[in-house]
C-alpha cells in the first residue's frame, strides 16, 4: 500500500514544500514565533501528506482511464479535503501567529471559505503536478530499462539461433558419414531413422507454438521414432498402427503422437514378460486414438501430467476442442480430435 501511494516520495516533497514556505518566516527573525511555526509545520505537513495520498490515489486508479478526468477528480476531492483540514486547523489552533489571527479577523466567513478553497485547489494542483511528473519520469525510466532488456534478449536469441543453425548441419553431416561407414544394413537403417526423427524435431522445435501438421507427416515421423524404440525394447514393445487412408489428409498438432507414446512407456512396465502394446488407430473421421494396455510401474517418476496438459492446451488454443482420456482396469486410452 505504501509503495503504491509512494508515501516516502510524498514525505520528501512535503519537507521541500515546508522548507520553501518557512523561509519567509526565517527572513524576518524579529517577528519569528517558534510556537506558531511548529504549529504551522505540523498542520501543513499533515495537510500536504493527505493531499498527496488523494492525488496518488487518482493518479494510479486503473478504473479511470482518462488523465483529464483523473486531474479533475483529484482537484475536486483534494480541494474539499484541504478546505476541511484548514477549517479544523483554524478552530484547533486559532493563534498560530498573532499577525495571521489579526488578518483573518478582518475577513468575513464567506471570504475565509473562498480563501481556503483557493488554497486547497492551488495546493492540490501543485502536488498533483509534482506527483504526475515523478510518475512520468519513473515510467520513462522503466520503459528505458525494458527496452535495454529486450535488446539484450534479442541479442541472446540471435546468438542462440546462430548456434542452432550450426549444430544441425554438423549433426546431419555426421549422421551421413556414419551411414556411409556403417558396416551393415541394420546400422545404416537405424542411422537413417534417427536422422528422420531429428529432422522432424528440428522442423517443429517450437512445436508448442506451431499450428498443425498432416496425419501423414506425423505418422511418418512416428514410424521412425517407433523404429528407434523397438531397437531399444525389442519384443517388449509391440506397436500397431491402423489409420484409414481417408484420414491421412486431416491435421493434428505436431509431436502429439510422440508425447502420448512417450507417456505410455514412462508410466508402464516394458519387459519381455509383460510387453507393452500400443495401438494407434482412428475412430471414424473424428478421433485419432492412442491406446495401451495398463501395467503401471510400482514406482514411477514424478509427473504433473505436463505432456497431456500440453496437448490439451494446444487443442484448446488452436480449435477450442478437448481431448478425451479414459482409463479402465485393462487399458489407458487417449483420443485426440482430427482437424480439418
Amino acid at each position: 500500500m505504501l509503495k503504491r501511494l509512494n508515501i516516502y516520495q510524498g514525505i520528501h516533497i512535503t519537507v521541500i514544500i515546508l522548507i520553501v514556505m518557512i523561509i519567509p518566516r526565517l527572513i524576518h527573525l524579529e517577528d519569528f514565533d517558534l510556537h506558531g511555526t511548529l504549529i504551522f509545520i505540523g498542520s501543513t505537513g499533515v495537510h500536504n501528506m493527505v493531499i498527496w495520498v488523494v492525488c496518488q490515489y487518482f493518479l494510479t486508479h486503473k478504473c479511470i482511464s482518462k488523465n483529464s478526468l483523473k486531474v479533475l477528480l483529484a482537484i475536486i476531492f483534494g480541494t474539499i479535503i484541504s478546505t476541511l483540514i484548514q477549517i479544523i486547523s483554524s478552530y484547533l489552533f486559532p493563534f498560530e501567529t498573532e499577525n495571521a489571527h489579526l488578518w483573518l479577523s478582518t475577513l468575513t466567513k464567506q471570504q475565509q471559505l473562498l480563501m481556503y478553497l483557493f488554497r486547497g485547489s492551488s495546493f492540490t494542483g501543485l502536488i498533483y503536478f509534482i506527483a504526475y511528473n515523478i510518475s512520468l519520469t519513473g515510467e520513462k525510466q522503466k520503459n528505458k530499462i525494458e527496452i535495454e532488456r529486450l535488446k539484450q534478449e534479442n541479442l541472446e536469441a540471435r546468438l542462440s539461433l546462430l548456434k542452432q543453425q550450426i549444430s544441425p548441419h554438423f549433426l546431419f553431416n555426421s549422421l551421413s558419414t556414419l551411414k556411409t561407414i556403417a558396416p551393415d544394413n541394420k546400422t545404416k537403417n537405424y542411422v537413417i531413422q534417427l536422422a528422420n526423427v531429428y529432422r522432424y524435431l528440428l522442423n517443429n522445435k517450437d512445436y508448442q507454438n506451431q499450428n498443425l501438421v498432416s496425419v501423414t507427416e506425423e505418422l511418418t515421423f512416428t514410424k521412425s521414432y517407433l523404429y528407434i524404440l523397438t531397437e531399444r525394447f525389442e519384443e517388449a514393445l509391440q506397436i500397431s498402427i491402423e489409420v484409414d487412408k481417408d484420414q491421412m489428409g486431416k491435421f493434428l498438432p505436431p509431436l502429439a503422437l510422440q508425447i502420448l507414446i512417450e507417456n505410455a512407456i514412462k508410466h508402464n512396465i516394458v519387459s519381455m514378460d509383460e510387453p507393452l502394446n500400443i495401438r494407434i488407430y482412428n475412430e471414424g473421421a473424428e478421433w485419432l486414438v492412442v491406446e495401451n494396455n495398463l501395467q503401471l510401474k510400482v514406482s514411477t517418476e514424478d509427473s504433473l501430467g505436463l505432456g497431456l496438459q500440453n496437448i490439451k492446451d494446444r487443442y484448446k488454443i488452436l480449435k477450442n476442442k478437448d481431448i478425451s482420456i479414459l482409463q479402465t482396469a485393462e487399458s489407458f486410452i487417449v483420443k485426440i480430435p482430427l482437424l480439418n
